[in-house]
């Protein structure tokens, strides 16, 4: 199993501070390739908002890096490593949370990660950063968002198209931090074929179509990295012309 990724966090046409965070790690091992990539966004309308999705990535790279390799060895590897993944955006729920305490300063970030370890991948996600997958044919949306408009559509109040336009779209029901106790969400699936993961904030999605996206994420399209950054470089430009006004940030994986 190979493994191409391209990423990019932009500041924006409007915001001083880039509270996006990424995270890209790619390493062979004994189980064969492995990877970890992620995206966090420092919520805005708080104080310090790029210290929380720093924070977030910090931990998820000192995990990676140190407690992943001695996971691979067990026998109840998918459990483990579930469990073990989830408990580092508990462990880093609490710790923004001390801070807030310490500081008077509520800090908080959303999480959208993505683990391959050869041909299994293991997602997990708070907020409303997403990950999207094409699997040749057609693109579709693996995390559910943690939003009060996303509760809306799902209760049959609210069609997508509504969502897109509400002041509320971005008024998130859970996050790592500022908020009541994360219940993340986790899925695995098996890889048997190519496959393109986009991890991406919502500063990324709100401007562009699906269809868009779709057609950007091609696997034709995206042959090198040197293209794949390209293609993320062309829909940023796209969606500064578009007058997005957060931070955009996104990685594409390909797994092949």
């Amino acid at each position: 199993m190979e493994i191409q990724v391209a990423a990019i966090s932009d500041t924006g046409i409007k915001k001083k501070v880039n509270q996006d965070a990424i995270l890209v790690k790619v390493a062979s091992s004994f189980w064969g390739r492995l990877a970890l990539a992620a995206v966090c966004d420092g919520m805005g309308g708080l104080n310090e908002g790029e210290l929380a999705s720093a924070t977030m990535v910090h931990e998820l790279e000192e995990w990676f890096i140190n407690v992943l390799p001695s996971l691979l060895e067990r026998e109840n590897r998918e459990k483990v490593i579930k469990d073990s993944l989830m408990q580092v955006l508990l462990d880093t729920d609490k710790k923004l949370k001390e801070y807030t305490d310490t500081t008077g300063k509520a800090i908080g970030t959303t999480v959208s990660a993505l683990l391959i370890i050869d041909c299994e991948c293991y997602i997990v996600n708070v907020g409303d950063t997403r990950v999207y997958l094409h699997d040749g044919e057609k693109m579709f949306q693996k995390t559910h968002d943690h939003t009060y408009v996303q509760q809306e559509i799902d209760a049959g109040r609210m069609t997508e198209e509504q969502a897109e336009q509400s002041p509320n779209r971005s008024v998130l029901l859970q996050c790592v931090g500022a908020a009541a106790k994360p219940q993340p969400d986790f899925w695995k699936m098996k890889l048997y074929d190519p496959i393109v993961f986009l991890i991406c904030s919502d500063g990324f999605r709100h401007v562009v179509q699906k269809c868009e996206i779709e057609k950007a994420m091609n696997f034709e399209k995206l042959g090198t990295e040197r293209q794949m950054q390209e293609t993320l470089k062309q829909l940023v430009k796209t969606i500064k012309k578009r007058k997005e006004e957060d931070n955009i940030s996104a990685i594409i994986l390909k797994v092949f």
